[in-house]
């Protein structure tokens, strides 16, 4: 009886734990056009190629202008030890999603793409979650992107606004 009570214990944990650690699948409702642009926007950011960039949320927002929408992607952001490989990921990342929104059938009348990093203050060992790399990318600019060849493309020569943090300076 007591092989059992541990064997039943040792099962229900496990089974615990693997439902517990699994990867949160998201329920997105993709009979709408935010929902298939927030799918479309984390297919992209998986398929990518790279690893320090993913999804964190997206929104939808009128802009005020006819039926056109403003469009924000924050994702979450690794940041390496070489600064300049990890903006070209991010910028890679980048094209990707503007490629999902761009490519979507709702109407934009603009796009901002922000990452956001955990950080360490080296003075007073605070941690916090900075903006650390923000481009803005908007439809004029990104209906002259022939999409098919996305990893060639520098998304930064079509932002009108690049913002780095001075983290991703040094």
């Amino acid at each position: 009886m007591k092989k059992f009570a541990i064997l039943s214990f040792f099962i229900l944990f496990n089974l615990l734990f693997l439902v517990g650690c699994g990867e949160d699948s998201p329920n997105i409702d993709t009979s709408t056009p935010e929902g298939k642009l927030e799918q479309s926007v984390r297919t992209e950011l998986e398929n990518y190629g790279g690893t320090l960039v993913t999804f964190r949320d997206i929104q939808v927002l009128d802009s005020g202008v006819d039926d056109k929408k403003l469009i924000v992607v924050n994702c979450n952001g690794t940041i390496l030890d070489n600064k300049l490989n990890t903006i070209k990921e991010y910028n890679i990342a980048i094209a990707h999603i503007v490629k999902a929104i761009y490519t979507s059938e709702i109407p934009i009348k603009n796009c901002t793409i922000a990452i956001w990093s955990d950080v360490v203050n080296t003075k007073t060992g605070e941690e916090s979650n900075i903006n650390s790399y923000t481009l803005v990318i908007p439809p004029q600019n990104a209906e002259k992107i022939k999409w098919e060849n996305i990893d060639s493309i520098d998304i930064t020569k079509n932002a009108t606004n690049i913002e780095v943090h001075s983290v991703l300076r040094k």
